[in-house]
């Protein structure tokens, strides 16, 4: 990328409301899987896997871009996309949750970041 250039960037994030929530339960957290062929170990089983390689907190993303010569201009929080996956096999209440808390990045489902390369 040349200097100058921006980068928006957007991860499922690790330290996520319902991740939390996941752990204080004894269960995976749903972007961390164990597998790359099955989903297991989480509060709700879906068929197939994500495939996710890395999880990242919202301080560890923004780290990781400081340290390739990025600088944070903006960071927003986004719901997680399988919340409605969720949502399908429990009730609406994840899907209310998850648009509350993705006001807040640091516990959002998913992080957005704007940056720009120095």
């Amino acid at each position: 990328m040349k200097p100058n250039g921006f980068l928006l960037v957007s991860v499922p994030n690790l330290a996520a409301w319902h991740s939390r929530i996941s752990l204080l339960l004894g269960y995976q957290p749903y972007q961390c899987e164990v597998s790359f062929y099955y989903h297991v170990g989480t509060i709700v089983e879906l068929d197939g896997a994500n495939k996710h390689i890395r999880a990242f907190t919202l301080r560890a993303l923004k780290r990781l871009l400081q340290k390739h010569g990025f600088e944070t201009l903006a960071v927003a929080g986004a719901p997680s996309e399988h919340v409605s996956e969720v949502r399908k096999k429990l009730s609406w209440l994840p899907m209310i949750l998850d648009d509350f808390f993705s006001r807040f990045p640091s516990i959002a489902g998913h992080d957005i970041v704007l940056c720009k390369k120095r």
